[in-house]
């Protein structure tokens, strides 16, 4: 008969496994469904890692100019990158197929950022020169699979004015599953300014952009009578070369530019940012990820330069509902990644961290978050000289990491260099068990047979083992409810979900 008990009287054996990928190159692709990893060494070799089969796949650079990338990966180990002569293309089954662009490519400017799960949208930006007489332009560019499986270029919409005027040029960093939502850099006139720029698909298919925290950033509003009284180094200093009337008035100009740098940043600038790079968004195009960053300036009249102070922590932008998420107690982490629930990672260069919403006021070191939600020892896995853990990526779903990890040997020289990877059984971790929602369950008078009660209406209800295999999977009704017959299962603990509920556990006896 099945039992329900009180959940923390039991502990689980939550699964990870742990594989190496026997490549020392940081990884900077992890397909959706955690089976593949790819990665770059500029100017050496590119890999794939299948982590169901352990094989690995080299690709080396022909030469020290290769430009060979291998950037993004789908479901089905199709990489997306660049050929050796800098061509966006796909990579598959050791072939390239080209992407279609406007113009041929130009310089080594064009790169590929990412790939959805299968395949279907790659985003990236292709450097070209159609005009022989003018700059290179770079545009960016969503490419979409055809019914016939070639590929379509579609070109970004780009501001006209960001800031100083039209922007050098608009880089798409990264895009959601469903290529509607993209996120990428915005680079303003003179290269002083980086902003995010955010594209939103709408219903009638046109794009939408927007520059999301350039009001937070400065008040365009003062800013052309701002720049109107930038002191004129010409007029200022016109004494003759190494006379001491010069050094005099590069004393004068010294002074007029720090009042004015003072009056720039005090006045049209607010003092905060949202910290440009690098641009980080969720798989599920919900969440970006950045650094919130608070600068206070130290000046006086006569200063010939200004002292400025600058403090940073986490945050999270939720796209959907337009709010932010602060970390203020975490001072100087940065996010590099996120994934679709808004957890976060930062590194240090040495270590690896974990941000989560769920307990905002202190970051957790990687080995520590894998010990308290899956009871899995990660440094006892590693060598014991591992020194290094960095370079982090992490799935949408949290349940894929791969980390680059270094080892010293004596006088502190490189030992080892390599990539581990984690496949995470996310329907076991503690977090998953440890409540219930409004998710019920109770015993039917008739053996083996449970109710369930409280689920979504017409969604599927699973029977999991503490392995995280589903071994039943039941139908609710219209009032979410069902009814499950566990006689075909062995004795033992089982867990019981349904999309939205963290489960409860069943022990059939």
């Amino acid at each position: 008969m099945a039992m329900f008990i009180p959940l923390c009287l039991y502990a689980q054996s939550p699964k990870v496994d742990m594989l190496k990928t026997g490549i020392p190159w940081a990884p900077m692709g992890v397909s959706s469904n955690g089976r593949f990893i790819c990665g770059t060494k500029q100017y050496q070799e590119a890999y794939i890692f299948d982590s169901q089969t352990k094989k690995l796949h080299k690709e080396a650079c022909n030469g020290s100019k290769s430009q060979l990338l291998f950037r993004s990966i789908t479901n089905d180990g199709t990489v997306a990158g660049l050929t050796d002569d800098g061509q966006p293309g796909l990579f598959k089954e050791g072939k390239w197929f080209l992407l279609p662009t406007p113009a041929p490519i130009f310089g080594d400017a064009s790169s590929i950022y990412a790939i959805n799960s299968d395949g279907s949208k790659i985003l990236g930006q292709v450097a070209v020169k159609p005009d022989i007489s003018k700059p290179f332009e770079v545009i960016p560019t969503l490419w979409t699979r055809q019914s016939d499986g070639t590929y379509k270029h579609e070109s970004l919409p780009q501001p006209d004015n960001v800031i100083e005027g039209k922007p050098q040029f608009v880089s798409p960093r990264q895009m959601s599953e469903d290529g509607n939502t993209i996120l990428g850099l915005v680079v303003s006139k003179s290269g002083k300014y980086y902003l995010h720029i955010l594209y939103e698909r709408q219903p009638d298919g046109a794009w939408a952009y927007s520059i999301p925290f350039l009001s937070i950033f400065c008040d365009m509003s003062k800013y052309d009578q701002i720049v109107s009284k930038k002191p004129d180094i010409k007029k200022i200093i016109t004494a003759k070369l190494g006379t001491p009337e010069y050094f005099k008035q590069i004393e004068e100009f010294q002074k007029a530019d720090a009042k004015w740098n003072y009056e720039m940043f005090t006045v049209w600038q607010t003092g905060k940012e949202v910290y440009p790079l690098p641009i980080v968004m969720s798989e599920n195009g919900r969440y970006i990820a950045s650094a919130w960053v608070q600068k206070t300036y130290k000046y006086k009249e006569g200063d010939i330069k200004l002292e400025k102070y600058q403090e940073n922590y986490p945050v999270l932008y939720d796209i959907k509902e337009k709010v932010f998420i602060h970390f203020p107690s975490l001072k100087d982490y940065s996010p590099i990644r996120v994934t679709n629930d808004g957890m976060a990672m930062a590194v240090d260069n040495k270590v690896v961290y974990i941000i989560d919403p769920k307990e905002p006021d202190e970051p957790q070191l990687l080995e520590q978050w894998v010990k308290n939600k899956y009871n899995f020892d990660l440094m006892g896995k590693l060598p014991k000289q591992t020194k290094y853990i960095r370079e982090p990526i992490i799935n949408g779903n949290g349940d894929i990491i791969a980390c680059k990890y270094i080892t010293m040997g004596p006088n502190n020289k490189v030992a080892l260099q390599d990539v581990f990877c984690l496949k995470l059984n996310k329907e076991s971790s503690v977090d998953r068990v440890e409540e219930s929602l409004v998710l019920k369950a109770s015993p039917n008078p008739t053996k083996n047979i449970i109710q369930i009660e409280g689920a979504k209406p017409q969604t599927e209800v699973s029977i999991v083992t503490m392995q995280g295999v589903v071994v039943l999977v039941k139908q609710t009704d219209e009032v979410g409810a069902a009814t499950i017959d566990l006689s075909t299962l062995s004795s033992g603990l089982y867990v019981l979900r349904t999309d939205g509920s963290k489960g409860i556990m069943i022990k059939k006896e």
